[in-house]
């Protein structure tokens, strides 16, 4: 199953462009069965649990809880957190490393996103010879995101090999235009602890 486990939608991501119901609407006409919004610094577990999931339903879309979090180190995507945990992120900086073991002690399982727009130019090197592995090694996977641009790519999946971690990609889509450009396969799942339990196993 096609999955874009990386979007944003009015009204939680002020910078995005289209609702909710929009960018099911393009998933479905793309061909893409699973979505995920990850609209930034908010958790919005319950509303995930009770309308989206209804709105994914009516579309004909598996949607899944996620949540991005901009950190001192690395924006980080959240998933499979429990469905009627409600949180805000962002309102003082976040550390890395205190993320990583909170989501994990929750259940949930994070993934490090946007490496090749704002960690990675010009960083290549540094991250071939081990020199972030330290906390790298904590996220349970690395997300190629969709920009036009491939030219980390190949870095970020060296270093998810050696460290044996699961790489995923996802468009960013912040209008309902985007959706899709950027997918991976999942199997056929319902549930958000399927979810976890795709990204662990590599």
């Amino acid at each position: 199953m096609k999955a874009d486990l990386h979007m944003h939608a009015l009204p939680h991501s002020a910078d995005a462009l289209s609702g909710a119901g929009e960018m099911m609407e393009a998933a479905k006409r793309k061909g893409v069965g699973a979505v995920a919004f990850t609209d930034h610094g908010y958790l919005r577990g319950k509303m995930t649990a009770g309308d989206l999931l209804g709105m994914g339903e009516m579309h004909g879309v598996r949607v899944f809880p996620g949540v991005e979090i901009e950190t001192h180190r690395a924006t980080i995507l959240v998933y499979g957190l429990v469905p009627d945990l409600d949180r805000q992120f962002g309102e003082e900086e976040v550390d890395t490393l205190g993320l990583l073991h909170w989501v994990r002690d929750q259940g949930g399982v994070s993934v490090v996103a946007h490496l090749t727009r704002s960690f990675l130019p010009g960083r290549e090197e540094e991250l071939l010879t081990g020199a972030f592995d330290w906390w790298l090694r904590y996220v349970d996977a690395l997300e190629l995101t969709w920009n036009g641009d491939h030219s980390g790519h190949w870095a970020i999946e060296e270093v998810a090999e050696r460290l044996g971690k699961r790489v995923v990609r996802g468009s960013d889509a912040h209008y309902h235009r985007l959706v899709g450009r950027g997918c991976c396969e999942i199997p056929d799942m319902r549930e958000p602890r399927e979810l976890v339990e795709w990204f662990k196993t590599v």
